[in-house]
Parts: structure tokens; sequence; C-alpha cells
């Protein structure tokens, strides 16, 4: 995780805190023993990567969608383009649609 990261008032496990307040919003564990990309956030839902997966939850910590991505550490947060998402890791880049 980077420096800034968590925010203070969140959890390193995962978690969402109240801009204005700081106050705790919500938490998820990690649910493994492994490093997490720094999380970037569009249209309401917020994006991380885990060696094995790339991850979509609601701005409520729920899981909205996960897909298998066996592509090794990742490098660097995600990033967003338009409708794609494109995530790197040791293995190289991948790209998912976010529309369908």
């Amino acid at each position: 995780m980077g420096p800034w990261w968590p925010p203070p008032g969140a959890s390193a496990a995962g978690g969402g805190c109240g801009i204005r307040s700081g106050a705790r919003r919500w938490t998820r564990p990690r649910g493994g023993d492994y490093d997490l990309t720094e999380p970037v956030v569009s249209g309401g839902r917020i994006f991380l990567q885990t060696p094995d997966e790339i991850h979509a939850l609601n701005l409520k910590g729920k899981r909205i969608w996960r897909f298998p991505l066996k592509a090794g550490y990742p490098v660097s947060a995600p990033l967003i383009r338009g409708n794609r998402l494109y995530v790197t890791s040791e293995e190289g880049v991948a790209a998912a649609d976010l529309t369908s």
C-alpha cells in the first residue's frame, strides 16, 4: 500500500471513511495474506487488484464482482480510461470492459 493508505479512520484491511469526519464507515477483510493495490474509485465503484483477482466494490464496501486473473503480483494501482479497467502485473497488462 502507498504511504497515504489507509486514510485516517480506515483499516489497512480495506475500509471506507467519511470525508468530512474521517469516521470509519465500513471495513472489509482481505481474505488472505497478500498485498492489495491502492484502490481506484470511478462511477460509484471501488476497484482493486490482488495477485489472483480484480475486485469491484460499491461505496459501502459490498462486493459487486470479482474476476479471476492469475497474473502474478500487481505492480501498480488499476487505471480507468473510458469504459475500460487496466491492471498491470509481473506478467504484463490486462484490460476489462466495464460495460459488460
